[in-house]
């Protein structure tokens, strides 16, 4: 909350030396996930399920359903009310475009499923004009998603899904240094211009996303882990490199 306020008060005087300075300690603390809603969050979920049966889940996994187009919603709603209620649900982000409708679709999933892990795509950092008032800026918008997800007991940071078996979401974004072909921004793309940062999109968000994965890797997982992020993990996977789409589509490191 200190952070929206910062970021809120800069919105109307973007000068305020005393905001800036608070924004900015925000964002330098945030990584290490110390508020009261990032450790109850960590303290409530992520053993509840380590001494689970190993074998008693299915793991499944989803990205880019884009819930606000009916008939991707009309998909959710037929997804059966009884089949899943013992597995869980990796939704890799681009769920939708506005916090209601994030909100719609993850009440959705959530009653189909035992447990859903999400991390939001470029999409849902979108600001809406209807969000003008409630989020100051896209890194605000993310922390309120958060918050949402422990509202609707959807798992957003790492946790036990069985006995050895470990889901780890990943915080991600791109830059146009993963084009090896040409590693400079596009002045014609615009990409994800709905999005406002108090970083440099370009340089910086795409390096900040990765820190506030840093803490979460250091926990003592063992046996299975499961990692997912929405933007591209490795370049040793599969992906289309065609036209720009590179520049959007992963970090370089």
């Amino acid at each position: 909350q200190a952070y929206v306020h910062f970021a809120h008060a800069l919105k109307l005087e973007t000068n305020n030396s005393s905001a800036l300075k608070g924004r900015q300690a925000c964002i330098s603390i945030l990584p290490v996930w110390r508020t009261l809603p990032a450790r109850r969050r960590f303290r409530e979920r992520f053993g509840v399920d380590l001494w689970r049966p190993r074998g008693t889940s299915k793991v499944y996994a989803i990205s880019d359903v884009h819930f606000d187009h009916k008939c991707n919603e009309d998909w959710a709603h037929r997804i059966d009310d009884f089949e899943f209620q013992e597995d869980v649900l990796i939704v890799a982000g681009n769920l939708c475009d506005t916090r209601n409708a994030l909100a719609r679709a993850l009440t959705t999933l959530k009653a189909k499923f035992r447990r859903v892990f999400y991390v939001p795509g470029n999409h849902e950092l979108w600001l809406s004009p209807s969000e003008a008032t409630k989020y100051p800026d896209s890194l605000a918008k993310l922390l309120g998603i958060m918050e949402m997800c422990d509202e609707l007991g959807v798992d957003c940071f790492p946790s036990a899904v069985s006995e050895d078996v470990f889901v780890v979401p990943l915080l991600s974004w791109y830059s146009a240094e993963f084009d090896d072909k040409d590693p400079f921004p596009d002045p014609n793309a615009n990409f994800d211009h709905q999005c406002g940062w108090p970083l440099d999109p370009e340089t910086q968000v795409w390096k900040y996303m990765l820190k506030l994965n840093e803490a979460h890797l250091q926990h003592p997982y063992h046996g299975t882990v499961i990692t997912f992020s929405h933007f591209l993990p490795s370049r040793n996977l599969p992906f289309s490199a065609f036209g720009r789409a590179a520049k959007a589509m992963a970090a370089k490191s």
